[in-house]
């Protein structure tokens, strides 16, 4: 049988359009899929453009701030009394970093309470540093006495280092060992206290304005880790009690609580806080096993740091009493002295001090006393006199000392019965910016955003 032969299959309309739908829909596929990937890479290429542009606004940040280190301690039209502004009002300082990058910077240097704030800002980048002073070798002297009598070394005292006296000392007892420089021209390093000064009128600021805060509260608080505190910045009308009664947890406050009252403010239990500002009108009390990290504490009162607690940061007062075993760590200031009318910094029993002891006022209504179990290492500058009993380690600047006499055999007060060693073995401590001399200076608290 013949085959017959073969003959191709005609298309119809509607098969021709089919296939051109098909070939529509799959270019429209194929477009959209393009699309999405290149929507995708425009997308990750904007992210890594913004990410590098962060990088190098975080790193220009950063540079600013040595920008600002060297305005202070090198440029000739600047130098250590730069400043943008106070805790007040601040005139940011625009700024070029890198003359091939058109970046600008804000800078911002103002005194905080014997440190330097500074802040530098490149679009949506900041560094925020909290700086302190290294004492400068011409100022590390183990003891610098200036006084109107003749230092008495009572038996079992002792001073080793270099030492610097306008009047000759007088042994009784005591014991001496270094470099002695006897000179009536010899002065006290002369001291600006002017941060602190603006410090205590911002905080005074602070007690009277209740309405920049969060929360004001008109009666006693106490609050707990079972009543937690409702804001981060609360006005207290009234008391403040903080307490952690429980002996098997720690409460953890959190950072960057603002407590003002009208009263008074006492922190106890196994209470941890780390960069709080305790403000009180009343008495400031800090006991137990409190631990306060880098904070700010202000009375117009008193302050007391008791029993186990542990402190670092600032303690502004009228009159300052660290006991029992007590721990002010470095860094630390503690500060007393005008505009206050006394001045009382008692430092007791078996605690440990590592910070600077400021006390700036003259009379009979300031002075610094320490125990025979007190050890103490940092800075001590007071032109009140200082009743000495404990251990001492670091540079002491005074006008004089006082024992109460007890034979008839002089009238002389000027009596040093502790221990003032010198500081070889300890590291370079974080001073208050007060003196000129000062040329170094050391981030304590490093911030970026």
């Amino acid at each position: 049988m013949k085959q017959a032969p073969f003959l191709p299959k005609i298309s119809t309309p509607k098969s021709r359009g089919a296939g051109l739908i098909l070939v529509i829909a799959v270019c429209a596929i194929v477009s959209l899929l393009t699309g999405i990937m290149y929507s995708r890479y425009l997308i990750e290429r904007h992210s890594l453009k913004n990410l590098v542009r962060s990088i190098q606004n975080g790193y220009t940040a950063e540079a600013g701030i040595k920008k600002a280190f060297y305005y202070l301690k090198a440029d000739p039209k600047k130098g250590i009394n730069w400043r943008t502004g106070n805790l007040w009002a601040d005139t940011l300082l625009k700024d070029r970093i890198f003359s091939s990058i058109n970046d600008e910077v804000s800078l911002s240097v103002i005194d905080d309470a014997g440190y330097l704030r500074i802040k530098s800002q490149c679009r949506n980048k900041s560094v925020e540093i909290q700086a302190a002073g290294i004492l400068p070798d011409s100022l590390k002297t183990t003891l610098t006495l200036i006084s109107s009598k003749p230092l008495i070394i009572n038996a079992g005292s002792r001073i080793t280092g270099n030492v610097r006296f306008n009047l000759e000392p007088q042994f009784r007892g005591g014991s001496m060992e270094g470099t002695v420089e006897t000179n009536s021209g010899i002065t006290l390093p002369a001291a600006n206290f002017n941060s602190f000064f603006e410090a205590i009128k911002f905080d005074r600021y602070l007690l009277a304005t209740p309405q920049v805060f969060e929360k004001e509260l008109v009666s006693p608080q106490r609050f707990s880790p079972v009543n937690p505190l409702p804001a981060k910045k609360i006005f207290v009308n009234d008391a403040v009690l903080m307490d952690n009664n429980s002996s098997d947890s720690i409460w953890m406050v959190g950072s960057g609580l603002v407590i003002a009252s009208t009263a008074e403010i006492q922190v106890s239990g196994r209470t941890y806080l780390s960069e709080a500002n305790l403000l009180a009108i009343g008495p400031v009390k800090i006991l137990d096993q409190t631990r306060l990290n880098e904070g700010r504490v202000y009375s117009e009162t008193s302050i007391e740091i008791a029993d186990e607690a542990v402190v670092s940061g600032l303690l502004i007062a009228p009159e300052i009493k660290i006991c029992g075993h007590a721990v002010i760590d470095n860094p630390g200031i503690v500060y007393t002295g005008p505009p206050f009318k006394t001045g009382i910094v008692s430092i007791q029993d078996q605690t440990l001090v590592q910070a600077c002891i400021i006390d700036a006022g003259d009379g009979k209504s300031f002075k610094v006393e320490t125990g025979p179990n007190v050890k103490i290492e940092g800075l001590i500058y007071s032109l009140a006199a200082i009743t000495h009993h404990g251990k001492f380690t670091g540079y002491m600047y005074c006008r004089t000392f006082y024992e109460p006499v007890t034979g008839s055999d002089t009238a002389n007060t000027n009596i040093l019965s502790g221990r003032i060693l010198n500081a070889d073995n300890v590291n370079y401590f974080p001073v208050p910016v007060i003196f000129s001399q000062i040329r170094d200076y050391i981030p304590i608290k490093w911030r970026e955003n």
